[in-house]
């Protein structure tokens, strides 16, 4: 009898000692699992960052070779001759209008015309033109007004200016054509009774 009851105890005891390792080999394995998955995850972070610095670099590597390309295009760049025969005279009712003419400039694509602001004290661009004139109209006639133009090229960099060409005020049928500052009258045009004088700076 007692042996029968000392048999059971042991085989009891080794039951809860299997019993145990079980739940600290279950316990072990999920402490490790977590760990495992954060190295895990700490590497593919890694990998990624490593991927968008390298391609961080190589697009501002792209860049630089672009924006180098783009300043030694522009360093060897000619501009373009000035237009010649550039002349200016006031037409249309009582003078408002003033036609604008110049010659063709070779590997020009279009045309920038200034004239001269004076509240601003300075040109600023009033047109871009294809052809070889330009008509600015209705123009303050109470006021001599200048002008200049520049050819345009494939790059879309202008070349050598004209000269500056300064048109008259408007002068009432009769009277006499006002000389603005020191330029001398390069072209006399007649219409009518009323007189357009444009002058050469």
């Amino acid at each position: 009898m007692k042996t029968i009851k000392l048999t059971l105890i042991f085989l009891i005891g080794m039951a809860l000692i299997g019993c145990s390792g079980d739940d600290s080999n279950n316990s072990n394995s999920s402490n490790t699992s977590p760990d495992v998955t954060a190295e895990s995850t700490d590497v593919e972070s890694d990998t990624d960052s490593t991927n968008t610095a390298q391609t961080d670099a190589t697009e501002s590597t792209d860049d630089q070779d672009i924006q180098s390309q783009e300043t030694e295009l522009i360093n060897l760049h000619v501009p373009l001759d000035a237009p010649q025969n550039f002349s200016i005279f006031r037409t249309g009712i009582l003078d408002r209008d003033v036609q604008m003419n110049w010659d063709a400039v070779d590997k020009a694509l279009s045309y920038n015309v200034y004239r001269y602001d004076t509240q601003l004290e300075n040109f600023v661009n009033i047109a871009s033109v294809e052809a070889t004139e330009y008509l600015d109209k209705f123009v303050a006639t109470n006021q001599a007004q200048q002008y200049y133009v520049t050819a345009v090229d494939e790059l879309g960099l202008e070349g050598n200016t004209t000269e500056i060409r300064t048109v008259s005020p408007f002068t009432e049928p009769g009277g006499t054509p006002k000389v603005i500052g020191p330029c001398p009258a390069t072209q006399v045009d007649t219409s009518g009774s009323v007189q357009n004088l444009s002058f050469s700076c």
